[in-house]
């Protein structure tokens, strides 16, 4: 639901295969077997990002271990069918499968919306990721994703826009809000990150461009042939009926 977090808390469905199951906080290892367990499950339904995962994982893989040199937000930059979103929401879906972990997705669009009621669900959603990241981190093999939806909304303010005033001031409020939470992060070392699918045509905020954010460039998607034979060349495992509902997916 947008604008809201849900938690997650350990259950005999959470153990199932592919997943990874509570553990003491225990560094380097304990980190290592989470964030595989995640990969196999994000590999499931995402192929040919194959590079742009791992570099996702490794900072995952940062923040189990005590969060020194994570950042805590990622831009997920590319042009339109690239994967972004796709990629995003597999994660956040993996991690929600771990304990103790929470997933947005939180939608920046109706934050922005004019009503102070949208910008307090914002704040509620934030809160609740800080509150499950806190909890994660005494599991020690949990972490929180958080996908921030539609936020070239931050940047879709023209100057005929009715009202332009009042929302270039909530745009201030709401990017504000998401780089307060994001040093809180930081500061108290919390296994939480903010994915952010963002379109090519639209440029990113200077204010999302410090040392918080990280970007990582998606590259020009490929045809449904060239994802094949990606496919085909990563999952050789995959039936090809699997393999094409992957594709089907994708394209969806």
């Amino acid at each position: 639901m947008p604008g809201s977090a849900a938690t997650t808390t350990p259950t005999a469905a959470s153990q199932r295969p592919g997943l990874a199951p509570p553990m003491a906080a225990g560094g380097a290892a304990c980190a290592a077997v989470a964030v595989e367990a995640w990969r196999g499950r994000v590999l499931e339904s995402v192929g040919g990002l194959d590079g742009v995962l791992d570099t996702l994982l490794r900072n995952l893989a940062l923040l189990l271990e005590g969060g020194k040199g994570a950042v805590r937000g990622v831009i997920l930059h590319g042009p339109p069918g690239s994967g972004k979103s796709h990629l995003a929401g597999a994660l956040a879906a993996a991690a929600a499968g771990a304990p103790c972990a929470v997933c947005g997705p939180v939608d920046v669009s109706a934050a922005l919306s004019g009503s102070a009621r949208t910008v307090q669900s914002l704040c509620g959603a934030l809160a609740g990721a800080t509150r499950g990241a806190r909890r994660a981190a005494e599991g020690g093999a949990a972490a929180v994703v958080v996908v921030l939806e539609r936020a070239e909304a931050l940047c879709a303010v023209g100057e005929e826009d009715e009202g332009r005033g009042t929302r270039l001031e909530l745009v201030s409020v709401v990017i504000d809000l998401l780089l307060a939470e994001l040093r809180l992060w930081r500061d108290e070392s919390l296994p939480a990150v903010l994915l952010v699918p963002w379109a090519a045509k639209a440029s990113v905020p200077s204010e999302f461009l410090g040392g918080l954010f990280d970007r990582i460039a998606l590259p020009v998607p490929l045809s449904r042939a060239q994802r094949r034979a990606v496919l085909a060349a990563s999952s050789r495992e995959l039936p090809i009926a699997d393999r094409e509902a992957v594709l089907d997916r994708e394209a969806g």
